[in-house]
Order: C-alpha cells, then structure tokens, then sequence
C-alpha cells in the first residue's frame, strides 16, 4: 500500500512530503512546497493541470509511513490543523465513489499497531475541540471507526483485538 519510507529520515529531511506538512504552518508555504516536491518528480507537470492535482491527492492519500499513516495523519499528530483542514479542504471531496478515496478518513490500514485510528482519534487526544467539532460535521462516518491496534488494546493480542471488534460490528 503505497510507499514505505524511513519516517525519521524523511520528517528531517527538507524538501520532503513528511517533513513539509509536519513542520510547515502556512498554508502558502505548503503549496509551494508541494509543488516542489512533484516538480522533482514531474519536471513538466503545471500546478493548474488536472494531472498535479490528482497527483498531489494520490500522494497525499496512498503514501504511507512505516507504522502505515498518511501525511495528513502525520500533520495531524504533529498538531498542524490548519494544514490538514487546508488541505482537505482543496483535495477531498464527498463525491467519491469509496471512502478510501476520502482524504478526510485515511486512517492507520494494515498495520496492527495503530490499526483504525484516524484524525479525529488524534483529535481527540489533542482536546482540540474544534477540529473534533469540524471533522464531525465534514465526515460523520469517522466517528464509526474504531482504533483497534495493539498500542490501543493494552494487555490483548492483535488477534484477540480484532476478535472483539469482530463481535461488536455484530
């Protein structure tokens, strides 16, 4: 599933996704360097271009760290809220054909530490009541996904985890 990268190298390293959105707090600032980053790889791509915005959301949604986040995941561990609602904002829509397309609802896949969490977890964790209020109204949905991983089930197994999560969907 997308691209595993060495997290520590890569939130270091400027010039990289991991590193823009964890570190970058304008708005401006991100999509400049975003930009940036696929021109690296695109050299003739234009930022008007339907190619650079559907490149950016493929990047955005479908790279993934070593424990299995996305970088909007990351931005929002590192607090960086305006960047993430930004950035929903200009790449997410309602309108996709799967909630795996939704930008607003990645979440920690196939990975069994963090398994489920999402932003509004984070949120959460974060007290930041507003982002929880605002990403409550823009995607219900994520207040049906539960965090199952390891690091949330202390003391269980990964197999008896999902075994429980299992017997509640019902």
């Amino acid at each position: 599933v997308g691209n595993q990268t060495d997290q520590a190298t890569e939130l270091s390293t400027p010039g990289t996704l991991w590193h823009t959105l964890a570190n970058i707090r304008e708005n401006s600032k991100v999509d400049e360097a975003i930009y940036k980053i696929i021109k690296k790889e695109k050299p003739g791509i234009s930022r008007e271009s339907d190619e650079y915005k559907t490149t950016v959301r493929e990047k955005l949604l479908h790279t993934r760290d070593p424990v299995g986040g996305t970088p909007v995941l990351l931005a929002g561990l590192f607090g960086n809220w305006g960047v993430v609602q930004y950035l929903i904002d200009k790449y997410d829509t309602d309108d996709e054909e799967s909630d795996k397309d939704r930008l607003i609802l990645t979440m920690y896949d196939d990975e069994p530490t963090y398994q489920g969490e999402n932003l509004l977890h984070i949120a959460i964790v974060q007290k930041n009541a507003d982002i929880v209020e605002w990403l409550c109204e823009r995607a219900p949905i994520l207040t049906q996904h539960e965090a199952i991983g390891d690091f949330f089930n202390k003391g269980s197994d990964e197999k008896e985890a999902k075994k429980d999560h299992k017997e509640r969907e019902g």
